[in-house]
């Protein structure tokens, strides 16, 4: 009997060491998947530490990801509001349908440039007209030539000046284009309030079309 019990003890001892070695052996092998180990098991058992860089890692970009999803959502929103708001404003078509031309002389194309009533006036005055509507700040053989020699390139040039109309004053705006297309400086303010006008009014609306790649050929 000594002898039986002996052997049902040492049964019982290898029986217990044999469990043990297999809880052992359970906590060496990590068999978690990628998704337990980064986010779904980290109150169960602690992170190695690449786990904890993934996990900050992916939420990050994910938090960049919600912010920049709503930032494309409010800009959407407020390119339309202005857009239905410019809809319901009054036709501008008058302003560019005048009868009234601005002209110069083709014989002293540098002398100062004539506003006449209609385009029949100024072709009995011997003057070529330079464009519909009355001479203004940018109407002088200056301003038109540089317009000419930079209308492929004038647009793109005005949009480098574009942040200084949020970061900077009216001054900025007209030093910045002065600087790059080289019209007067009367000529140049009258770009800068335009400029200034559209940062204010059409903000989303230039933000969409910046993002969309519109802008770059336009």
């Amino acid at each position: 009997e000594e002898l039986e019990d002996e052997a049902t003890d040492n049964k019982a001892v290898e029986d217990l060491q044999r469990r043990l070695s297999e809880m052992e052996y359970q906590d060496d092998v990590d068999d978690r998947g990628c998704c337990q180990k980064i986010c779904c098991d980290f109150r169960v058992r602690k992170r190695s530490k690449k786990e904890m860089y993934i996990f900050w890692t992916l939420r990050v970009l994910l938090g960049f990801g919600f912010v920049l999803y709503g930032f494309f959502i409010f800009m959407l929103i407020g390119s339309r509001a202005e857009n239905d708001k410019a809809a319901r404003a009054p036709s501008t078509t008058k302003f560019f349908t005048l009868d009234a031309v601005c002209a110069f002389d083709p014989k002293h194309p540098l002398e100062e440039f004539r506003t006449f009533d209609n385009k029949d006036l100024a072709h009995l005055a011997n003057y070529t007209i330079a464009h519909c509507g009355e001479c203004a700040y940018c109407s002088n053989p200056h301003d038109i030539q540089v317009y000419v020699e930079t209308r492929k390139t004038i647009a793109k040039k005005s949009k480098q000046c574009g942040p200084k109309v949020y970061f900077g004053s009216k001054g900025d705006v007209s030093d910045c284009l002065e600087s790059k297309i080289g019209f007067t400086r009367d000529c140049t303010n009258c770009w800068a309030e335009n400029m200034i006008n559209t940062g204010d009014k059409c903000l989303f609306t230039c933000l969409r079309t910046l993002f969309s790649g519109f802008m770059a050929e336009n």
